[in-house]
């Protein structure tokens, strides 16, 4: 693939007097569409997905430089990046859809590692189900995730798995028509997990947190009986 360069903002901070503006920086250029920017721990690199013809692909900005290298290039979606604490892995969702629709679709959206400085992608999870939106725990032993996988309705629930591979865990699922929780973060101490909420097709997306200890026990932020 050529290295692309997409349309990423960032905001570039000007000090005028006593008020600091936000000003917008764009720092890729080119075709395609590049969406879900992630910072690297230290500031030095952004992970991003480039949709191009071809499907998904994972990117990497050097900030410094403004060059774009693809840890991973190979056929398939590659989608949600999202950094290790240590800056040396990168989660992300892949799924590579081989049938038609009529023939049904052959393989799941599942979680894989990569490291940062490319390589050989690791997988972490499986089964025809579509696991995304991964996001590491501030000490880098645990994956959080949505999924679909466990669900009896059309619904979206959280779950982990340890980042040196193992079993998915279900944290909270409620399993009802068009309720999912997903895009989880966790907080810099471990102590909460924040995520998006949606109870119906046609209700607004909120955000609710829970204490790492019983994520299925989550309040609305901003929700004034709480």
């Amino acid at each position: 693939m050529r290295a692309p360069l997409g349309r990423l903002v960032v905001p570039l901070c000007l000090s005028l007097g006593a008020t600091v503006h936000a000003q917008p920086l764009q720092v890729t250029d080119g075709p395609g569409d590049h969406t879900e920017a992630a910072w690297s721990p230290d500031g030095s690199r952004i992970a991003f997905q480039l949709k191009t013809e071809t499907g998904h692909h994972l990117c990497l900005l050097d900030v410094e430089s403004g060059r774009v290298s693809a840890p991973y290039d190979g056929p398939g979606d590659a989608m949600y990046p999202a950094w290790s604490p240590d800056g040396q892995w990168i989660a992300y969702c892949f799924q590579h859809i081989t049938t038609t629709a009529v023939q049904g679709i052959g393989n799941g959206a599942n979680l894989f590692v990569i490291p940062a400085t490319g390589g050989e992608p690791r997988r972490l999870t499986s089964g025809l189900c579509r696991d995304y939106v991964p996001c590491f725990t501030p000490d880098g032993q645990s994956i959080l995730f949505a999924s679909s996988r466990g669900s009896q309705e059309p619904s979206v629930g959280l779950y982990s798995v340890p980042a040196a591979g193992g079993e998915p865990r279900l944290l909270a699922l409620q399993d009802t028509q068009d309720v999912a929780l997903v895009e989880p973060d966790v907080s810099p101490d471990g102590r909460f997990i924040a995520h998006s909420f949606i109870a119906s097709f046609r209700s607004n997306w909120a955000v609710r947190l829970a204490r790492t200890e019983d994520p299925a026990q989550a309040f609305t932020i901003g929700d004034p009986s709480r």
